[in-house]
């Protein structure tokens, strides 16, 4: 500095000034950084604050000073619980199938942040990938029992969950009803392997001792579109009067097919009550900060409704098919097997390696890498990059299919 100071090292995690100087002659202090000291999925975060003597009077700053974890202990998070998610409401997760096939959703249940978001981007073109089509964005939900109705979402939701490669996604709600009862439920959402259809999970688990033990009515009103997902709808553009009349349904199920395809959704054991509705003005927050088009709107087609006891569970799948062939139901579909267990704390190694493969897709009989979810497909410079870890990590059969592939080129 041009002149005399003070200079104080604080650590909030040991609450204690680990270090004070005054600068010698030459205007100048040397410190120590003390040892990382958090739980490896943060920056131990120090506080430096100066005091600076100069002519015209003293002046203080405060800054931070931000030690990182060693390599060795940083560890992933691949969760938010309860009073983390209402900070971070717009934390992504970002799940991928082996078809390019994609869903990107959010920390707070039915929240929208991005035209992006939604539980269901179709890969039209399976053998490589393409612009998808965004069908499913959303599903909000509501507990009824003895004449009362309570949202999914705020506050009953306790947990967030995403896996690393892109299985799956996962919310916890513990619903709190009168008499200081509750009911608790894990929604799981999921990609079918090698075909364009999502799967959402609803199961009721036992709360423990306060738990409302009846069956409780669970109800579930999807919010669908039909558009690239670089664009965004706007009903008054011909969707207002064109959607409702695009929509078929038996009693689990219903078939929207606005444009010659359909998207098909089902729920063995619910019951479906048609009963058209849009939204309007959602806001598109992450679009609107770059001067894109700042909101869109959304259709549902009606509800569905079932009763769930304690210890049950059923499954809501979403698929898209080709032509106006709606018979292929969607009840057939099995959602992809994965551990039920509450995610934990992983290294850094074992995460980065998942999330390669979130990011490896087909290309005809051969591989290729997405260059980037939620926007891009496959470019050569960006897979070429992306390789050299997937070498090092010793994907040498992937990499010389991605190889093979591009060679084409």
């Amino acid at each position: 500095s041009p002149w005399h100071f003070m200079a104080q090292l604080f650590d909030p995690i040991r609450e204690k000034t680990v270090a004070r100087a005054f600068s010698n002659g030459e205007n100048k202090v040397v410190v120590r950084v003390p040892k990382y000291r958090a739980d490896g999925t943060k920056l131990h975060v120090l506080k430096l604050f100066l005091e600076v003597y100069s002519p015209d009077g003293i002046r203080k700053t405060e800054s931070n000073v931000c030690i990182p974890p060693p390599y060795g202990l940083a560890l992933v998070k691949p969760y938010l619980d309860g009073p983390e998610i209402e900070k971070r409401p717009c934390c992504r997760g970002i799940l991928s199938n082996s078809i390019s096939c994609s869903a990107s959703v959010r920390s707070l249940w039915g929240r929208i942040c991005s035209q992006y978001d939604s539980f269901l981007s179709a890969n039209l073109k399976v053998d490589c990938p393409s612009d998808r089509l965004l069908l499913w964005t959303r599903t909000r939900a509501w507990m009824q029992v003895e004449g009362f109705s309570y949202e999914f979402g705020t506050p009953f939701q306790t947990r967030f969950e995403v896996d690393g490669a892109g299985r799956f996604a996962r919310w916890y709600f513990s619903v709190k009803c009168t008499l200081g009862r509750s009911a608790d439920f894990i929604f799981t959402l999921s990609l079918a392997d090698a075909e364009n259809a999502a799967l959402l999970r609803i199961e009721r688990v036992k709360s423990g001792d306060n738990d409302i033990l009846s069956p409780v009515t669970v109800v579930l009103r999807p919010d669908v579109e039909w558009r690239s997902f670089h664009s965004s709808t706007k009903a008054f553009e011909g969707a207002e009067s064109h959607f409702p009349k695009s929509v078929g349904s038996t009693k689990e199920s219903f078939v929207f097919a606005p444009y010659g395809d359909s998207f098909v959704l089902s729920m063995p054991g619910a019951v479906f009550h048609q009963d058209p509705q849009w939204v309007y003005n959602i806001a598109h927050e992450e679009e609107s900060e770059r001067g894109q088009t700042p909101d869109g709107d959304v259709f549902s087609p009606g509800w569905l409704s079932v009763e769930m006891p304690v210890k049950s569970s059923y499954v809501l799948t979403g698929r898209f098919v080709a032509g106006m062939d709606a018979a292929k139901t969607v009840c057939d579909t099995v959602a992809p097997s994965f551990s039920k267990e509450k995610l934990s704390l992983r290294g850094i190694k074992d995460s980065l390696i998942d999330a390669m493969n979130l990011f490896i897709v087909r290309r005809d009989n051969l591989k290729t890498v997405l260059a980037g979810f939620p926007w891009f497909l496959d470019w050569g410079r960006d897979t070429f990059i992306f390789m050299r870890g997937m070498i090092a990590s010793g994907m040498i059969d992937s990499s010389i299919d991605i190889l093979r592939a591009f060679s084409e080129f």
